[in-house]
């Protein structure tokens, strides 16, 4: 019996093997494809030099299937293989994970997109010049609010970490002191995210960290992802690179978490992209959905906002992308929901990827072989 049950298990092994196999093979086959493919954009679509971009962590989403791709290397004066689960600072990507968040506890009814800005503030720093506004507008960038609040110079002791000694007491100064000119509908603004996050901290009482991590890093197991710079993660972070390819330390925000704080990985990345194709046992599939269906002005018209991501119609396909960067670190995300295909690029230097993220997410969708 014992010789039989050994035979029927060896043989169960070798059909596995067999039929695993051609999938792994054809699985490898792709991804040296697209590694050639990428190369080539960088070589002949794109300007990036490899002297001011050390190295770039990329991820390819086409549907059932993820590939990491790296160009380059960690660092800049030795050759270390950049990895899917390394952290970066991913800056105003930052703002898609933000409005997400919201999309979350407005389905909760903890929060209200169609409430007013004034409702959700102490009553001493409310705007009545800005009573009209709501918190879509927020998500949206359609307040008037500038990119930077005005004078924010003066709080700026070290370019390379702009966020340090802005804090919320000068961010509220500022909106309730604001006049706006009523001149552009859109203005993309850091200012917009930097308020929602004080206004869901002041509504859950809780760090803006914090709250990420219960509602969406820890549903979508982001167990890599974080807002605040603590002590145990110091040393995780990626080294990046400023544009004079100095070594910078990673941003330290003292207000503006819900615009550009949020470090993350390939890995994580990847995650919640496929979280917005509804591969996921969550709710982000439909807020998505929902949100494809807005048609927010942005910069032309061509280019839309819907709760802080940017779309653009492509051959008849709806590209939802954003970008980011820091001093040091630069970051793209897209995907096209139709087709479940995703594009992530994270880089260690602030030259960054240019529209490399952009222009894979085209080749995978159109041109590349798997497709014909």
């Amino acid at each position: 019996m014992t010789i039989y049950n050994n035979f029927v298990l060896k043989l169960a092994c070798l059909f596995l093997f067999l039929t695993l196999k051609p999938a792994f093979l054809f699985s490898q086959f792709l991804k040296k494809d697209l590694e050639f493919q990428i190369s080539e954009i960088i070589k002949f679509d794109t300007s990036i030099e490899p002297e001011k971009t050390p190295g770039m962590e990329i991820a390819v989403i086409d549907r059932d299937s993820v590939w990491y791709i790296t160009v380059g290397s960690k660092y800049k004066d030795k050759e270390e293989i950049l990895k899917s689960n390394d952290v970066f600072e991913i800056g105003s990507v930052t703002k898609v994970l933000t409005s997400t968040l919201v999309d979350i506890l407005a389905e909760k009814n903890i929060i209200s997109r169609d409430s007013t800005i004034n409702s959700y503030l102490p009553e001493e720093y409310r705007n009545p010049r800005m009573s009209q506004y709501l918190i879509k507008d927020l998500l949206n960038h359609s307040t008037q609010l500038p990119k930077r609040p005005l004078y924010f110079g003066r709080y700026e002791k070290d370019p390379q970490n702009p966020y340090e000694y802005y804090g919320d007491k000068e961010l509220l100064e500022f909106y309730r002191d604001y006049i706006p000119d009523n001149e552009e509908f859109f203005v993309y603004s850091h200012t917009n995210y930097a308020l929602l996050s004080y206004i869901l901290e002041r509504l859950l009482n809780a760090d803006f960290g914090d709250i990420m991590e219960k509602y969406l890093f820890d549903p979508l197991d982001m167990h890599q992802s974080f807002v605040e710079f603590k002590e145990r993660k110091k040393e995780v972070i990626t080294i990046g690179y400023d544009r004079a390819l100095k070594e910078v330390k990673p941003w330290i925000f003292n207000s503006f978490k819900g615009s550009e704080s949020v470090k993350s990985t390939c890995e994580d990345l990847v995650k919640f992209i496929k979280a917005n194709f509804d591969d996921y046992n969550t709710d982000l599939g439909v807020y998505m959905k929902d949100n494809f269906e807005q048609r927010n002005i942005s910069f032309n018209d061509k280019l839309f906002i819907s709760d802080g991501w940017n779309l653009l119609e492509v051959n008849d396909l709806i590209v939802a992308t954003h970008t980011g960067k820091t001093s040091g670190h630069s970051a793209f995300i897209g995907f096209v929901r139709s087709t479940k295909t995703g594009v992530i690029v994270l880089s260690n230097s602030a030259f960054g990827s240019q529209d490399l993220g952009m222009l894979i997410l085209r080749m995978i969708n159109f041109n590349w072989k798997r497709n014909q």
